[in-house]
């Protein structure tokens, strides 16, 4: 179906289709909107693939003489009747309520009992006996179509509180259930964000193995192997530092905080490779480890200092972009920002010290 391709990221859409009318698979629709809200785990639910439904008033004109009514006359005692209005609200404690006035009809069955008029003799002209009233569908072309049949989307998605892997084997199991108990309709997945979220995963679970082998590889054989060692190490570190920060923050893992991961992952150690190689410099001339440790970090601070902040001016501007690609850029800035700046505390402050302290400048 063409209309996964605008679904949400993070959110797990079915299509609900079948050799049926489109009326029966809304019905379907609801019914399965009804079941997924009743979970606890599942609080937002939409539906597409079919165009908004009216009630058409075609008036008869005989009928209408007959009364001695005209169309003005029908048309505002429909429109005084059908309403639904907000009374305002009123606030305890530790609850909110909201008073409203809901009159509406939203089927031709609610409507055509309308009362149009009260005579004086005590006869009750309703909206049925001057008009025929049905139910159709709204003039629009716009489809959704499952393997040549018409077909309802169901949208399930998270909000910031939910887990979307949780969510989406709990839908996983329902459409089993309902596939299992139903002959005329079926249930097929369109798309399942937990499915992109985990490929995210496991691209950032190798990259990150990756990374720390070749730091370990290619240090340990231009250095040694305890230095590639504490380098390495700022990688786990500098992840958990932003961890810590995004969970103050309100930052879940989603697909735009991983995809920054993915990113940020690649120069998460260029700060302390050149700390590292400078301090290692330092005692090859003669200085002694924690000496060479000083001289080593404060000789190339400025440098790497700036290299960090250039980089974290240009993801700081992330957070003014406007409008949905300004809310989704927020959470890739604040990850890239926040790893960058531990990892350049990490290579400052703590590598310098394991360094010196350890047997990495052992001569």
């Amino acid at each position: 179906s063409q209309a996964a391709a605008c679904l949400n990221l993070q959110d797990i859409a079915f299509a609900i289709h079948g050799n049926v009318d489109l009326r029966t698979l809304k019905s379907f629709g609801r019914r399965v909107e009804r079941d997924l809200l009743n979970m606890p785990e599942i609080s937002k639910v939409s539906l597409g693939g079919f165009p908004d439904e009216e009630i058409e008033v075609s008036i008869r004109e005989n009928d209408l003489r007959a009364f001695g009514l005209t169309f003005d006359e029908v048309a505002n005692a429909i429109g005084k009747a059908n309403i639904k209005i907000t009374g305002g609200k009123i606030k305890g404690s530790r609850e909110e309520f909201q008073i409203r006035t809901d009159n509406k009809g939203y089927y031709a069955k609610d409507l055509e009992n309308h009362v149009i008029k009260s005579t004086t003799n005590g006869t009750i002209i309703r909206v049925k006996d001057v008009a025929n009233v049905i139910d159709r569908w709204s003039e629009n072309p716009s489809r959704d179509y499952y393997n040549g049949n018409p077909s309802v989307i169901v949208d399930v998605l998270k909000t910031n509180e939910e887990d979307l892997f949780e969510i989406a084997g709990i839908v996983k199991d329902y459409i089993k259930n309902f596939n299992e108990n139903q002959d005329e309709v079926k249930i097929d997945i369109l798309r399942d964000g937990s499915d992109v979220i985990q490929e995210r995963i496991d691209i950032l679970t190798s990259n990150g193995m990756i990374g720390i082998v070749l730091v370990l590889l290619l240090l340990g054989l231009s250095l040694n192997a305890r230095m590639s060692f504490w380098v390495a190490l700022s990688i786990p570190l500098s992840f958990a530092g932003m961890f810590t920060l995004a969970n103050m923050y309100g930052l879940t893992v989603n697909v735009m905080s991983l995809m920054a991961m993915i990113l940020v992952i690649g120069i998460l150690v260029d700060d302390g490779i050149v700390i590292a190689e400078n301090i290692y410099q330092h005692h090859e001339q003669g200085e002694k480890p924690i000496q060479a440790a000083i001289n080593g970090t404060i000789e190339v601070l400025p440098s790497v200092t700036a290299a960090v902040f250039t980089t974290v001016v240009i993801f700081m501007t992330f957070f003014f972009l406007e409008g949905g690609l300004g809310d989704r850029a927020g959470d890739i800035a604040f990850v890239v920002i926040a790893t960058l700046l531990i990892s350049l505390v990490e290579a400052i402050f703590i590598l310098p010290a394991h360094i010196a302290h350890s047997k990495a400048l052992k001569q």
